[in-house]
C-alpha cells in the first residue's frame, strides 16, 4: 500500500481535520498546516511549533473531505463508537466475515485491514467472501449510455418499456446518448421488465454465483424463479388442505418410524375424551367424527358403547350424507338399536384415536431427499457455494415434493386408511417445515408468510421463521440411498410410460393397463413393491409384473431388464392415430433433412455452438422418428 491523496472536493463526507495556520502580525516563510481532533488541539500544536501564544494563532480548516476509501476503511470499528472504548466494541470487534466485490479489494479491504491493525492491533475480520459483478444478459458491463442498467426495484415491482424510457430523462445522460440507450432498452426489454418480487431476485443472484466473477443477469431467469415462488405458494396451500384444520404434529414420531425401519411395533390403543356438544355439532366436529369411522365401526372401537349413544343424542339429527357419509351411516346404525340394546351398551373409554401406520417406501424416499437437501445446504453455506444450496432446494421443492410426492399422496388422502393418512400428514408436515426453513435465507418473505400458516410442533415454538433454528443434519438423519436408487428406477419406468401415452395422444383421464415383463429378479421385486406408485405416476388402472403380457399392447423398452406393454385396446381409434402420427413423422423428417443439409454444408460459416446445437436437435428428432415408427407399427397390427 502506497501513500494516496486522501482529499476530495465533494459536498458530503468527513471534513478533513487539517488547518492552515496564520499568525497575527507575522508573515510565515512557508505555508503551514497542522492537524488535530479538535480545532483547539490543532491551535495548541501550531503555537508550540511556532513558539507563539495561542491567542496569536488563526486557523482555517481545509474545506475538502476525506477520500471515501479513507473514511470507509474505518468502518469496522467506527460504527461501534471508536475512538471511545464501548461495550459494542468489546462484543462485535473483530468481526468474522466480510462480503464485498473483487474490484475493491485494494480500495477498501486492504485499508480496513491496515487501519484495524494500526489503530486497534487486531484484524477486523477473518474471512472475505468476494461476490460476482452483475452484468447484463449479454455479458456487457452495465452502462447508462447503453441503456442496459437494471434498477433492482424495477425487477422487484416491474416496469413498462415506456417508463424505462422516461427514467433515461431523469439521468445525467447527454441528450445524444438517450436515443441510443432507448434502442438498447427496446432490444433487451421489448415488453418492459416483469414483476418478479424480492425473493425471486435474491434467489436468482445466489444461483447465478456459479458463473464465477461475473453474473450475466437475464431478467427472464429471475422471472422463472418468480414462477417457482408461485409453485411454492400453491404447493403449500394444497398441502395444508391435506393436513386439515385440526392437524397437530407429534414431535419425534417420524424419527421413531425411521428408526423402526418399517417394523411398526403394536401399541396400546389410545382414546380421547368426547368434545362438548357445541363442538360436535359444528362442521369441524362432524368432520372429526367422520374421520374416526374411516377406520373404526364405532367411536370406541369395533363395538358400540354408551359413548356412541351420548354422541348420537348430542348430534340431534342425521348428518348430511353427501358431506359426512361414514358419520351418516353410523348415525342410522345407532338409531336402529332398540331400547333394550341401548340400555345394555357397555361404558366406552372415549373416542378411539387413529394409530399412524409405518412409513411407506415413498415416505422414506421423500424424507431421504429432504435429508439430502439439508446436507447440500449446509455444505453449500460452509463453502460459500450458494448455487449448490439453491439447486438442491429447487430440485427438492419442484421435482421431488411437488411433481412426485404430492401426486403420490392423492390416492392416500382419498382412501380410507386412517393410519396411512395420519403418517402421510406427518411426513408432509415435516417436509413443509424443513423445506421452508431451508429456503428462508434465500426467500425470507414467502417462507415467512407460508410458515405462519403451518401448525406448530408445540406452543413453545419460536413465533417467526427468522428466529427458528436452521435445519441441522443430525435432526434430519433420514438418508436412505438404497430407496433413492429404487425410486430413481421407478421414475424412469413412469417417465417412459408417460412419453408413450403422449405418443398415442392419450388424455390423463384415460387410464391404461400396464404389463411389465422383467428379466431380472431384483428388478421384478422392486417393481412389485412400487406397483401402486407407478399406477399413480404413470396414470395406469393397474400394473402387473408378468412373463406373458397380452397381445395388442404398445411395447416400449425401459432398460435391458424391463419392457413395458401398454394395453391400448378400446382406448383409441388405430386408423385415426396412425394418420396423426404419420403427419407428425413427416414434419420431423423434413426437419431432419434441413438439419442434415446445414451440418454437411462445406462453405458454412456456422459457429461451433450452433453446429453442436443442431447435432443435438438432429439426434433428438431421429430418436423421436424411431419411436413414432414403432408406434405406427403397433397401431397397424391393432387395426388389422
Amino acid at each position: 500500500m502506497r501513500d494516496w491523496c486522501i482529499s476530495r472536493q465533494l459536498w458530503w463526507g468527513h471534513r478533513i481535520p487539517a488547518y492552515r495556520v496564520t499568525v497575527k502580525n507575522k508573515v510565515l516563510e512557508e505555508e503551514l498546516w497542522v492537524s488535530g481532533r479538535t480545532e483547539q488541539e490543532a491551535k495548541a500544536k501550531a503555537a508550540k511549533q511556532l513558539k507563539v501564544s495561542e491567542q496569536d494563532i488563526s486557523l482555517e480548516q481545509d474545506p475538502d473531505v476525506l477520500d471515501t476509501w479513507f473514511s470507509s476503511g474505518l468502518f469496522p470499528f467506527s460504527v461501534h463508537g471508536w475512538p471511545d472504548k464501548t461495550d459494542e466494541m468489546d462484543v462485535f470487534y473483530p468481526g468474522t466475515l466480510l462480503e464485498t466485490g473483487h474490484d475493491i479489494i485494494f480500495f477498501w479491504v486492504a485499508r480496513m485491514v491496515f487501519f484495524g491493525q494500526k489503530l486497534l492491533g487486531k484484524l477486523p475480520f477473518k474471512t472475505v467472501f468476494l461476490h460476482a459483478m452483475v452484468r447484463d444478459a449479454h455479458g456487457r458491463k452495465m452502462s447508462k449510455s447503453l441503456g442496459n442498467t437494471i434498477d433492482p426495484t424495477d425487477v422487484i415491482f416491474g416496469i413498462s418499456l415506456e417508463n424505462l424510457h422516461k427514467s433515461l430523462y431523469n439521468s445525467n445522460l447527454d441528450p445524444k446518448e438517450i436515443e441510443k440507450a432507448k434502442a438498447g432498452q427496446r432490444q433487451d426489454y421489448p415488453n418492459g421488465i416483469p414483476e418478479c418480487g424480492t425473493d425471486a431476485l435474491r434467489f436468482a443472484l445466489c444461483a447465478y454465483t456459479a458463473q464465477g466473477r461475473d453474473i450475466n443477469l437475464d431478467v427472464l431467469r429471475v422471472q422463472g424463479y418468480r414462477f417457482f415462488c408461485n409453485k411454492l405458494w400453491n404447493a403449500t396451500k394444497f398441502a395444508l388442505m391435506y393436513l386439515g384444520p385440526d392437524f397437530q404434529p407429534v414431535k419425534g414420531l417420524i424419527e421413531k418410524f425411521v428408526k423402526a425401519d418399517g417394523a411398526g411395533k403394536s401399541e396400546d390403543q389410545s382414546y380421547k375424551p368426547v368434545p362438548p356438544s357445541s363442538d360436535l355439532v359444528s362442521d369441524a366436529g362432524k368432520q372429526m367424527l367422520n374421520s374416526v369411522f374411516a377406520g373404526s365401526d364405532f367411536l370406541s372401537g369395533q363395538r358400540a358403547t354408551k359413548i356412541d349413544l351420548d354422541v348420537f343424542k348430542a348430534l340431534g339429527e342425521s348428518p348430511n350424507y353427501f358431506k359426512h357419509q361414514a358419520l351418516c351411516k353410523w348415525y342410522h346404525r345407532i338409531n336402529a338399536l332398540s331400547d333394550a340394546e341401548k340400555k345394555s351398551l357397555p361404558a366406552g373409554k372415549g373416542i378411539v384415536e387413529a394409530k399412524p401406520s409405518p412409513l411407506a417406501l415413498k415416505d422414506r424416499w421423500i424424507l431421504s431427499r429432504l435429508a439430502y437437501a439439508v446436507e447440500s445446504c449446509k455444505a453449500g453455506f460452509d463453502a460459500f457455494n450458494f448455487p449448490a444450496a439453491t439447486t438442491a432446494l429447487y430440485n427438492f421443492w419442484l421435482y421431488e415434493l411437488c411433481d412426485v410426492y404430492l401426486e403420490y399422496l392423492k390416492p392416500i388422502f382419498q382412501g380410507s386408511d386412517v393410519g396411512a393418512i395420519l403418517t402421510a400428514r406427518h411426513v408432509l408436515y415435516t417436509c413443509l417445515d424443513g423445506g421452508l426453513r431451508l429456503i428462508s435465507p434465500f426467500m425470507p418473505y414467502i417462507s415467512e408468510e407460508l410458515f405462519q400458516r403451518l401448525p406448530r410442533w408445540s406452543s413453545s415454538e419460536p413465533p417467526s421463521i427468522m428466529v427458528t433454528p436452521f435445519p441441522a443434519t443430525n435432526a434430519f438423519s433420514f438418508r436412505n440411498i438404497a430407496i433413492e436408487e429404487e425410486v430413481k428406477f421407478i421414475q424412469k419406468v413412469a417417465g417412459v410410460i408417460r412419453s408413450t401415452r403422449a405418443d398415442y395422444n392419450l388424455p390423463n383421464k384415460t387410464k391404461t393397463e400396464l404389463y411389465l415383463r422383467v428379466f431380472c429378479d431384483t428388478s421384478a421385486g422392486i417393481l412389485k413393491r412400487y406397483a401402486t406408485v407407478i399406477e399413480t405416476l404413470a396414470t395406469c388402472s393397474k400394473v402387473v409384473v408378468t412373463e406373458s403380457p397380452p397381445s395388442g399392447c404398445a411395447i416400449v423398452t425401459v432398460s435391458d431388464k424391463v419392457s413395458a406393454h401398454l394395453n391400448l385396446k378400446g382406448l383409441i381409434d388405430p386408423s385415426k392415430e396412425v394418420d396423426k402420427l404419420e403427419k407428425k413423422k413427416a414434419v420431423l423428417l423434413q426437419q431432419i433433412e434441413k438439419l442434415n443439409s446445414l451440418n454437411t454444408a462445406k462453405d458454412s460459416k456456422m459457429p461451433e455452438e450452433v453446429r453442436r446445437s443442431n447435432l443435438e436437435k438432429l439426434t433428438q428428432s431421429q430418436t423421436e422418428v424411431a419411436r413414432l415408427t414403432d408406434a405406427i407399427a403397433v397401431l397397424a397390427v391393432m387395426d388389422s
